[in-house]
């Protein structure tokens, strides 16, 4: 037994999780009724990518006569990664009770810290903003960094998520040098993804950019598939808002690769909306609206809301590119409805007031956009859409003026980030001149929207 566990503990140093869970079942089979051999080998599984064989294992632990609580933990965990939010709860419970009657304050911080992880996930950020606010406190209680630092990374996360980019910021910012300076490479990564989360929310694609690929070169380096995956996932999200679908599509698929096999719903759920977008951008509407409607269906038998309404605006959005605007708008008012945070709320109901403007029911529109004004403070996006679509309503309604205005408003303030924008803003203000009779001006900005469109 002694020789056994030293080689499983020799191969899970060098990261044989496979010969190393081996070692741990021979164990097993000499001592059955030895508890803590369930957990090691549920831990051994985990980190081999077997996802089914860890429950089995953890669950044995769970359900035994040790009710090991960081069994029920880890089970929580995988149940949390695989979209079964009820048995996630029950096995958080479980695992929380346990840790108050032996004061474990290490398991209650990892308890905490992953409820406000499973939360963030799920867009409700007040709940893990307390989850992680006391996981950071009970583990600073605890002297323990590394959780610490782990909560400071939720933290950031649920900031981004929030729309407070300074925050983001400033919680990745200190992760990562207290990670660096205690040599902590995997905390290191998920803090230079951070940061990069930090500067997409400012607009700054460029920058987001070349810290999402230091990210991916780092995992790479130190052999860590799901850090891998967790950078070109976020790479894949940024690529694809910028309608780079031949790059966004190939990120996506390599991280879905990961995620699929190994129990990630969410995960996988996201890559796999990555690249329905790619065939709408291409044109084909029936393989995107299949699609999407595949996508529904899974989101809908693990009752993921957020990934639900994500699916319904996909659906919208294909219909809105065939100008099917009655369609669109149904499929927009369910991602509406479905929608859990602020952010996607926002772009939810620019979707209806753009839609509900070009169906010309204007005050509808007007009142729909009027609702996101609120919850553009914090991101930047949201905003510059919402200026174009009231710009757009302008036009159609013949506020020329009006809609000039807000154009060269927009265009001042920033669009330029922005190519597609531009050249949307452009063709807004040069229609607008030229019907308020300034063909020379107006001739020029649709010249340059029609220039800037064919670049892209």
């Amino acid at each position: 037994l002694d020789r056994l566990q030293i080689e499983a503990v020799d191969l899970t140093v060098t990261r044989e999780f496979v010969a190393a869970a081996g070692k741990y079942e021979q164990m097993r089979k000499l001592t059955p009724q030895e508890a803590g051999l369930d957990l090691d080998l549920g831990r051994a599984y985990e980190e081999a990518l077997q996802p089914p064989k860890a429950m089995e294992s953890y669950r044995r632990a769970a359900e035994g006569p040790s009710h090991s609580p960081a069994a029920w933990l880890h089970l929580a965990i995988l149940y949390f990664r695989a979209s079964d939010r009820a048995k996630a709860e029950d096995a958080f419970h479980q695992a929380e009770e346990l840790y108050q009657l032996s004061s474990n304050l290490e398991g209650l911080t990892e308890v905490e810290d992953q409820q406000g992880l499973a939360a963030n996930s799920r867009g409700q950020l007040d709940e893990a903003a307390v989850h992680l606010r006391k996981a950071l406190d009970t583990a600073r209680l605890a002297g323990n960094i590394q959780q610490e630092l782990r909560a400071k990374l939720q933290l950031s996360t649920n900031a981004y998520i929030s729309g407070d980019s300074a925050l983001a910021e400033r919680y990745s910012q200190e992760a990562l040098d207290a990670a660096q300076a205690n040599q902590m490479e995997g905390l290191v990564i998920r803090g230079v993804v951070g940061l990069g989360n930090a500067y997409r929310r400012k607009g700054d694609s460029a920058g987001a950019e070349k810290y999402y690929r230091e990210a991916l070169a780092l995992a790479r380096h130190s052999s860590s598939p799901h850090l891998a995956a967790f950078a070109l996932s976020s790479l894949a999200s940024l690529h694809d808002q910028l309608k780079r679908s031949e790059d966004s599509v190939r990120e996506a698929t390599e991280a879905l690769a990961f995620y699929q096999p190994n129990g990630y719903a969410k995960e996988s759920l996201q890559c796999l909306t990555i690249i329905g977008r790619a065939q709408r951008y291409r044109g084909d509407y029936a393989a995107a609206l299949d699609s999407f409607q595949r996508l529904l269906d899974m989101a809908e038998k693990v009752q993921d809301r957020s990934q639900m309404g994500l699916a319904h605006e996909s659906l919208g959005n294909v219909r809105f590119a065939q100008d099917l605007y009655p369609e669109a708008l149904e499929q927009y008012r369910k991602s509406l409805e479905l929608s859990t945070d602020t952010e996607h709320i926002g772009y939810a109901g620019l979707a209806c007031g753009q839609t509900l403007s070009l169906l010309g029911r204007f005050p509808e529109a007007r009142a729909a956009l009027d609702r996101v004004g609120p919850m553009a403070e914090g991101f930047p996006s949201i905003r510059l859409y919402l200026m174009q679509y009231r710009a757009e309503m302008a036009l159609s309604q013949g506020l020329h003026a009006e809609a000039a205005a807000i154009s060269r408003r927009t265009l001042a303030s920033g669009a330029g980030r922005d190519p597609l924008t531009v050249a949307d803003l452009k063709g807004i203000l040069g229609l607008a001149l030229l019907a308020s009779g300034d063909r020379t001006e107006g001739l020029r900005n649709c010249e340059e929207s029609l220039a800037a469109a064919a670049k892209l």
